[in-house]
């Protein structure tokens, strides 16, 4: 063996640990189901897209029934039967629920909504 050989062997056998740790880490930060393909692995943390949730985004999150193309469209033409009920829903409430449903969360929207005559109502969600 010539001069250097040792120093060449050991850092080849560094070079292959550090891409031996480097695949165990990246195995380490997988995400569960890759997210299901409804979302991107941060950390080996699902980021969901909007249209879905849970630890492995596999669950879709619901959507609305109806479709209007204009706020006016489906509107019945009485002003007391324009009133929407608004339930705003948030795993993020701050504090408690007061002034007649409308919470600390969402605030400036719901006490918008409420000024305009709809009712507001917050809500935590809650897995179950």
């Amino acid at each position: 063996m010539g001069p250097g050989g040792n120093m060449k062997n050991t850092a080849i056998s560094s070079l292959l640990l550090i891409g031996f740790l480097s695949l165990f880490a990246a195995q380490q930060e997988q995400c569960p189901s890759n997210c299901s393909g409804n979302g991107e692995c941060v950390k080996g943390v699902c980021i969901c897209l909007s249209t879905h949730t849970g630890a492995d985004c596999s669950q879709e999150i619901a959507r609305a029934k109806y479709h209007f193309t204009s706020l006016s469209d489906g509107l019945p033409e009485s002003p007391t039967e324009r009133i929407l009920k608004v339930l705003l829903v948030t795993t993020e409430i701050v504090g408690p629920v007061s002034n007649g449903g409308i919470g600390t969360a969402f605030t400036s929207m719901a006490h918008s909504l409420n000024t305009a005559g709809h009712k507001v109502t917050i809500s935590p969600f809650r897995h179950y």
